[in-house]
């Protein structure tokens, strides 16, 4: 799993650099000019978003509330390799798409955005603040996973019971619980 890190960090790096570029330039009316193919952004996510579940999986594994292995999801635990500020920042980029939604949504119900192409600055301004968000959070993802492997390495007791990341002690033994690496 942690091979999928650095490539991660690198895609999602430049996807969020291309989003703010598309957003920056909405926002400011520029129309970059790259027509459908600005696009291209819609299917980045995707490349990243996928390697960041399964970090996320990985890292917030509560096996005794859930068959599936999702358990109750921690974005204290999954960001906990990032400064605070990373953490602040994904909280307040999520509110701002939030708020630019709402703004593109008031503009394409007035009716402006009918005769605009799909590249138009309105449009991207749109869908770009998404693309932050999800290329924002994929890269702090991968970067909690980078400054603290032992999110990815198994909880076991002494005795050889599995546990959770966060359990200090094992349910079913009570010895101490430590996190060994993988390979």
């Amino acid at each position: 799993m942690s091979f999928l890190i650095k490539p991660m960090l690198a895609l999602s790096a430049l996807g969020l650099a291309l989003s703010l570029i598309a957003h920056l330039a909405a926002i400011a009316g520029i129309d970059l000019k790259l027509g459908n193919s600005i696009f291209a952004l819609h299917i980045g996510i995707f490349v990243v978003w996928l390697p960041a579940v399964l970090l996320t999986v990985r890292m917030r594994r509560d096996t005794r509330n859930s068959a599936w292995g999702f358990g109750t999801m921690s974005w204290k635990q999954v960001l906990s390799g990032c400064p605070s500020w990373m953490t602040y920042l994904l909280y307040g980029l999520f509110a701002y798409v939030f708020f630019n939604f709402l703004l593109f949504m008031g503009h394409a119900e007035s009716g402006a955005s009918s005769d605009e192409s799909p590249s138009a600055p309105q449009v991207v301004r749109g869908f770009s603040g998404h693309w932050l968000l999800f290329y924002y959070a994929a890269f702090a993802i991968a970067y909690s996973a980078f400054k603290k492997p032992e999110l990815l390495g198994d909880a076991v007791c002494q005795a050889g019971h599995k546990a959770l990341p966060s359990d200090k002690f094992c349910s079913e033994c009570g010895s101490p619980v430590s996190i060994k690496k993988n390979s």
